[in-house]
């Protein structure tokens, strides 16, 4: 890998940042002469954040037409080009709060574009299917990462109003996995696999993102929560392993004080210098990227930030015609390689405000507020900025 020189780099612009090695580089850049070179995905002064573009008005993920709100997906590509993605609809036009755990389905669309515009959409696995995330494994299968398990429930929102916010114990797993030999297979040609993780202290595990080795194992990132006596509820991170997607997953991560403090929503990815993870970490609509050069140690977002990383993203969305959204949640991330192989596009669940003169806090406790699947694209640096 060949890093991307900026004509700004920190000390060419009268910053005074000084590394060691690549880990101050996030490890996503070269440490040269003191300063931080990013690969090219990235910039700022320790390569932290990500290089997102302005959103196409006609390109920005998933956004159902029809009324129905969504939380967060992803996209994989056929060998054909096309590009199919999984996100996590709710059903019956019902919000995200009171029903994510419950009625989320797993929802199929197409479009030649990574982006889309992404309009009709089928259902692949009914409820409950949350925390949706497409993968194709080392062996060509297509797989479905999810929280279930399938239970048919139905609602319609319509009529019904919204339901009260579901308590933490009602929001567990386990994961579930459903596979196909092609990603636009019909819903009965889905075969649903799990539960594929264990209870553990009363919480199963959640917000699944695997990492597949050249060996064909696989590192299974998931959320767990503990309970205290105090009543205090806390939710870290677990690290499992399968010698493959079909498990037996097994746990990597023995006790709560080995949990990884990195943050909600966990997503992690791998590229030619180490293991990312991305998460909510910083707020709710943030976070500071967790590095790793093993997938098993890891260097907390959370302290990074203590230490001055910037967000990896946060939520002003800017929009290509120079305007700008407040998200006031941006969750449940998701990276998409491009060819080069670096990451090419991030997605999230979001939540948008009502309007600027909104409190943040407000925006939260609203469940009504509309959420749907956002996609930005992970620019690279253009011939002009290169020295």
């Amino acid at each position: 890998m060949v890093p991307i020189r900026l004509t700004c780099l920190a000390a060419a612009c009268g910053v005074a940042v000084s590394c060691k090695d690549e880990f101050d580089c996030s490890l996503a850049g070269e440490c040269i002469s003191g300063s931080c070179v990013c690969d090219g995905w990235t910039h700022g002064e320790h390569c932290e954040v990500l290089n997102l573009m302005p959103v196409d008005s006609q390109r920005y993920g998933y956004k159902n037409s029809s009324g129905f709100t969504s939380w967060g997906g992803g996209v994989v590509q056929d060998d054909n080009g096309k590009w199919h993605l999984f996100a996590s609809q709710i059903q019956g036009k019902c919000p995200l709060s009171g029903h994510w755990s419950s009625v989320s389905e797993a929802a199929h669309s197409v479009s030649s574009n990574p982006m889309g515009p992404f309009q009709k959409a089928n259902i692949v696995v009914p409820a409950q299917a949350h925390n949706v995330k497409p993968f194709r494994a080392p062996d060509g299968t297509y797989l479905i990462f999810y929280v279930g398990p399938t239970t048919g429930e139905v609602q319609d929102c319509t009529s019904d109003g919204v339901s009260e916010e579901p308590m933490p114990k009602a929001a567990s797993g386990p994961v579930m996995i459903a596979s196909a030999s092609r990603p636009d297979a019909s819903a009965d040609e889905w075969k649903l696999h799990g539960p594929m993780t264990d209870s553990f202290e009363w919480h199963s595990a959640t917000n699944p993102s695997p990492v597949f080795l050249p060996n064909g194992s696989v590192l299974l990132y998931v959320s767990r929560r503990w309970t205290f006596e105090d009543g205090r509820n806390k939710k870290n991170n677990w690290i499992m392993m399968a010698d493959s997607w079909r498990g037996p997953y097994r746990n990597v991560t023995q006790s709560y004080d080995e949990a990884l403090e990195t943050g909600e929503d966990p997503h992690v990815f791998k590229t030619a210098r180490g293991f990312h993870m991305l998460n909510h970490n910083s707020g709710a609509n943030s976070s500071v990227m967790s590095i790793s050069k093993d997938g098993l140690q890891w260097v907390s977002g959370k302290d990074l930030k203590k230490r001055g990383w910037m967000n990896a993203f946060d939520g002003a969305l800017q929009w290509s015609n120079g305007s700008t959204t407040r998200l006031c949640r941006r969750q449940r991330p998701y990276v998409v390689f491009k060819d080069d192989g670096m990451p090419g596009w991030l997605w999230n669940g979001v939540m948008e405000s009502a309007g600027p003169a909104v409190k943040n806090e407000d925006c939260l406790s609203d469940s009504t507020w509309p959420t749907w699947t956002m996609v930005q694209e992970i620019g690279r640096p253009s011939l002009s900025t290169l020295v």
